[in-house]
């Protein structure tokens, strides 16, 4: 493996045996050899080709190269191995390494969450249900994952998963593993959405605002394609042209991109923005320091707001059948922008809140939502919570 393109082709190589081993386990048979020597041998390949951090070097055409850390490719498809080959105990008790509380909070999430039977859950993707990855292309959903949240999911009427990124075309659906009709799927906030009967349905904005949008996408995806610009839809979450919101990378978690350049490709995008956007009616820059983010708004005047996750919730209720006044439900999350699907869920029934975190100032706030709330410190220690849940 010495191009990225190669390494992007490996790792999309081993979405189906993941799929299919996944179905395999949930139906108590025995996976397909060849699904299982498939992985094994992307783990080879990948491991092969890092040092001992999971540092590699790749090239991108035949003059320019990117450095990149494989983390979370190379350690899930360890666990991968480890849950499909030894079991779940041993799968379990290699994650207590990794997790000093993680018995206790498994404990905690199952005593006061045990005597509840959930009508909905809704609960963010990558840093919530999944492991961080410094790639979005490449956050391949683990079978152990998989199996784990279907479990608990069985459970549930109607279970989601809500996230920023995009639905489909390279998008939330390519990445996981799950099956289609075990989740409805919902991308870009809320807007769009996957049914567990495979509609799909979108949230109806502006006209002019969606004109100013699609012009705007069409100028960012010129720029990426400039030599110095391209790099960045290769690190972090890349590009994604969601519905209502585009994203583009300026710096991943592994710190690969050199500070000026990262600084400089923000200021390009806010002169971008600047002349579709002269008086701020349409768009709002949000820069996360990995990710620009550019908001499409929703109201007027006083009212003006971003589209946020308690919107997506409001518009789901509805146009997916949520349904969530119909019983108790549980919302999962991890930073501040899922904390507002705490509050479009408390009026409209009894709400329960699970949050993977280690950060005080978000942790006060929730429990500011949510008193009871649980705090857990990884989304391995939720999954397997989950897991615990189902049995």
């Amino acid at each position: 493996m010495k191009t990225l393109k190669e390494f992007y082709n490996l790792i999309s190589a081993t979405i189906n045996p993941r799929r299919a081993i996944v179905a395999s386990i949930l139906k108590n048979s025995s996976p397909s050899d060849h699904d299982i020597d498939l992985l094994k041998k992307t783990l080879i390949t990948l491991s092969s080709s890092t040092d001992k951090k999971y540092n590699t070097s790749l090239q991108l055409d035949e003059t320019r190269s990117i450095e990149l850390n494989l983390d979370y490719e190379i350690t899930e498809l360890e666990k991968d191995l480890l849950f499909i080959e030894k079991g779940e105990d041993a799968l379990l008790n290699h994650m207590r390494l990794h997790h000093p509380h993680f018995d206790k909070q498994i404990q905690q999430t199952a005593d006061q969450l045990k005597d509840i039977h959930f009508h909905s859950m809704i609960t963010d993707r990558d840093g919530t249900i999944n492991n961080y990855c410094g790639r979005y292309l490449s956050s391949i959903q683990s079978i152990y994952n998989a199996v784990f949240i279907t479990r608990f999911a069985h459970t549930i009427n109607q279970p989601c998963i809500l996230t920023s990124a995009p639905l489909a075309d390279r998008g939330l659906i390519d990445i996981s593993t799950t099956a289609p009709h075990d989740f409805i799927l919902a991308g870009s906030k809320g807007r769009e959405a996957l049914t567990r009967r495979g509609k799909k349905i979108y949230y109806e904005g502006d006209p002019q605002q969606t004109a100013k949008h699609v012009e705007l996408n069409h100028l960012i995806k010129n720029l990426v394609k400039q030599p110095p610009y391209e790099k960045f839809t290769y690190i972090g979450s890349g590009l994604q042209i969601k519905f209502g919101q585009t994203a583009l990378a300026r710096q991943d978690i592994s710190e690969s991109i050199d500070e000026q350049e990262s600084l400089a490709l923000l200021e390009h995008i806010k002169k971008l923005v600047h002349t579709l956007d002269p008086k701020k009616e349409y768009f709002r820059i949000e820069d996360t320091g990995k990710d620009i983010e550019i908001h499409l708004t929703i109201g007027d005047g006083d009212a003006l707001k971003d589209f946020d996750k308690g919107d997506g919730i409001t518009f789901l209720n509805q146009a997916a059948q949520l349904q969530i006044e119909k019983g108790p439900a549980l919302i999962c999350g991890d930073t501040f922008s899922d904390a507002p699907m705490i509050s479009a869920t408390q009026p409209l029934t009894e709400t329960h809140t699970i949050f993977v975190t280690t950060d005080p100032k978000l942790i006060n706030h929730v429990h500011e939502l949510d008193p009871q709330a649980l705090i857990l410190d990884s989304p391995d220690t939720l999954v397997a919570a989950m897991n615990t849940l189902a049995q």
